[in-house]
């Protein structure tokens, strides 16, 4: 057990926007984030005493509250500049953002005890450009179209076992480069029939980037029926049908990277192809 810990850190945010030429907004945002250090993950190993962990923090005269009250919240200082153009039929947003993180738990070595264990160590910048566009060419159409392009890398080295490895520069796991979203739909009377793909770009399952996941796209489809009010005693009964993954791709969905660099990676097996019917309705 450990006992509570009390952590206080200043989260700012700051924002200033500008009209120009009536159609464009100039904007530029900061906003200060942070991350609850995660302790389960360590109490589990030093329950089990994994590679002897706990036999070597007892030897040293401390404890697990030792070890967990020398962790600070991590944080990270995020910024935005953009510009956004609205139009008679259309929205279009461009955006550059720059995050640099700071104090990520990472497991490293420690001389003093002897073991690996996590320390906030980490530091790692993302930064990229985003376009974000909402075009409705009619009143019975509506498209979107959002790429993302990524950039991500560890800015430190790190030990581990006593073992210096060079992970500076090395591309953080589960952070496609290139990501795209896209999709519409096209409304007549009571029907609404849409569409929603997504691209994602490769990425690494691990920290060392040995793991390269490919990249894969999805492709959904949906209807809807919205019934006459009143119908059935009901406001809005709709009935809606969806197809996700029409062509059945076979892709990695989530990835769940280990900051231990001797531990493997979890990767979660995308879903299907899947048919779903529903009705929905309000009295």
């Amino acid at each position: 057990s450990v006992d509570a810990i009390h952590y206080k850190e200043f989260l700012p945010t700051l924002g200033i926007s500008a009209m120009v030429l009536d159609d464009y907004e100039l904007y530029a945002k900061y906003g200060k984030g942070y991350q609850r250090p995660y302790k389960y993950s360590f109490a589990a190993q030093y329950a089990a005493n994994k590679d002897s962990i706990r036999t070597k923090v007892l030897a040293q005269g401390k404890t697990l509250q030792d070890i967990v009250k020398g962790w600070n919240i991590e944080t990270s200082d995020l910024f935005d500049l953009g510009v956004r153009g609205y139009f008679d039929n259309a929205e279009i947003t461009l955006n550059g953002f720059y995050n640099i993180h700071h104090d990520m738990l990472h497991s490293t070595y420690d001389a003093t005890i002897g073991a690996d264990y996590l320390q906030n160590v980490g530091e790692a910048k993302v930064y990229g450009v985003e376009l974000q566009t909402t075009l409705m060419p009619t009143e019975k159409i509506w498209l979107f179209c959002n790429p993302a392009l990524t950039y991500s890398k560890l800015t430190r080295d790190i030990n581990y076992g006593n073992t210096n490895y060079s992970l500076k520069n090395n591309e953080i796991p589960e952070t496609p480069r290139l990501s795209v979203k896209l999709g519409g739909s096209y409304k007549l009377q009571y029907h609404l029939l849409g569409f929603k793909a997504k691209y994602i770009g490769s990425r690494y399952g691990d920290i060392e980037n040995k793991e390269k996941i490919d990249a894969y796209t999805t492709v959904d489809l949906n209807y809807n029926y919205s019934f006459d009010n009143n119908l059935f005693f009901t406001k809005n009964l709709k009935f809606n049908a969806k197809v996700q993954n029409i062509f059945n791709t076979k892709y990695i969905a989530g990835i769940e990277s280990a900051d231990l660099l001797d531990d493997t990676t979890s990767y979660h097996v995308g879903s299907p192809r899947s048919f779903i019917v529903g009705v929905v309705g309000s009295f």
